[in-house]
């Protein structure tokens, strides 16, 4: 949620479900009046403010107006009704959690080949959904692996961000 992670450059929640509902129409399950207080919630834990711009969640991201500033004023705005209280009671049973999928139980053959040949946990977190890491590969890997710069200087920049974030993955 909101970009808070073990790896530098993870997408935001938020901003991705979004994008995949509004702009591809790929339903994600996704209740988004929970979006703001969660992002509220995040910034308590982690003692990390959001930038006031953060897309989606932050303070003033839809203050184009003298309107509602954020989501949740939006949602307010509109008669949704989000008990910050509950949100935080509650804070273990809507937060995130996908299972990662053992090679047996992913049914996609492609995702299960890339898997078993790397060993990498994150097939078997995107399997619940082999359509959209399909697609998201598509556009991942020529960025990370083509272009002009050589990609051992890419993966030296990552790991420099990710220890600046103090990221550990």
């Amino acid at each position: 949620m909101t970009g808070y992670c073990s790896a530098s450059g993870r997408a935001d929640l938020a901003a991705t479900a979004l994008a995949c509902e509004a702009l591809y129409g790929l339903p994600t399950g996704i209740d988004f009046v929970w979006l703001t207080p969660l992002g509220r919630l995040g910034e308590a834990v982690t003692g990390s403010k959001l930038p006031w711009n953060h897309p989606v969640t932050g303070r003033e991201v839809f203050n184009w107006d003298s309107g509602p500033c954020t989501m949740l004023e939006k949602l307010t705005a509109l008669g949704k009704t989000v008990n910050l209280t509950d949100v935080e009671a509650h804070r273990g049973a809507i937060m995130a959690y996908l299972e990662v999928l053992t090679p047996h139980a992913m049914r996609d053959p492609d995702l299960r080949a890339m898997l078993q040949a790397s060993g990498d946990e994150m097939f078997g977190v995107y399997g619940h959904c082999p359509e959209a890491f399909k697609a998201f590969l598509q556009f991942y890997r020529p960025l990370k692996y083509g272009g002009v710069l050589p990609f051992a200087l890419k993966e030296l920049v990552r790991l420099h961000i990710a220890t600046l974030n103090t990221c550990h993955r």
